[in-house]
């Protein structure tokens, strides 16, 4: 009876083995298939979702590093939901020129639907857009008489947005002083250390609204351009899945309201 007994247990203990040996590789097998699974999938997301870096303006207070410009808020919509990493990176304007030009960077934000300027090579970019409308002014002070025509404006001292120099060059405007920091341009024309100021409306519009000078200073009749902002991309196989996400989410916010909604609370 007891040796009955005895190889009675040493088979349950061999069943017993083989069932967990059985197990051990059933599960070991099951933890290898989904490690696979799981860096397949991921294999799968960056190749539908390339990784993308934009270079970014920096024009405060609009869009800048701090984050808390409106056009920072429209490109944070814009890149939501990408499924792959987005890098921006924020270069003032020969900086940012620099890097599209080297191809360091795959898209740039703000972009605009006009010629670019002569030393930004954009051969095969595609333009995103329109997020807003702008237009190139001059700004004068409230006693100033008005400014009504190109050939008025080039009689006076000129202070301009760096970014639009080569545009005003070509119009034989020559500028007394040329700064990229636009609240400093706002001070020399508030002073009187010149008569007139260029740049764009929104930009500067916002900064006189800021600073409380809008009793101070106006803007004159003289319109010299117009532009549609939006993001440009490089047109490739890397940046096509990117460039759909955000051509979609540029319409969902427009249309919704999101957008409009967004500039005015700003």
């Amino acid at each position: 009876m007891l040796v009955y007994t005895l190889g009675f247990v040493v088979a349950a203990c061999g069943i017993v083995r083989f069932i967990l040996f059985r197990s051990f590789k059933l599960t070991a097998a099951i933890i290898i298939f989904g490690l696979s699974w799981a860096a397949s999938a991921q294999n799968d997301d960056a190749t539908a979702s390339p990784a993308i870096s934009i270079a970014s303006l920096q024009e405060p207070p609009i869009n800048s590093e701090d984050g808390e410009g409106v056009y920072n808020a429209i490109l944070d919509k814009l890149i939501d939901g990408y499924n792959g990493p987005v890098n921006v990176t924020f270069f003032p304007i020969e900086r940012l020129h620099r890097a599209v030009n080297s191809g360091q960077a795959h898209c740039f934000y703000i972009a605009n639907d006009n010629t670019p300027p002569d030393n930004l090579r954009l051969l095969n970019h595609e333009f995103i857009g329109p997020i807003d409308s702008l237009s190139i002014v001059a700004y004068i002070r409230k006693d100033a008489p008005d400014i009504k025509t190109l050939a008025n404006l080039k009689l006076l001292t000129v202070a301009a947005d760096f970014n639009i120099l080569g545009f005003i060059n070509k119009l034989g405007i020559k500028e007394t002083f040329a700064l990229q920091n636009q609240s400093q341009l706002v001070n020399m024309l508030e002073k009187g250390r010149v008569s007139v100021l260029l740049g764009y409306d929104f930009g500067l519009d916002a900064i006189i609204k800021m600073t409380g000078r809008t009793d101070k200073i106006k803007k004159a009749s003289l319109r010299l351009k117009s532009i549609n902002t939006g993001m440009s991309c490089i047109v490739n196989d890397h940046t096509s899945v990117f460039s759909a996400h955000v051509k979609t989410k540029l319409k969902a916010i427009r249309d919704s309201g999101w957008l409009e909604r967004t500039f005015k609370n700003h």
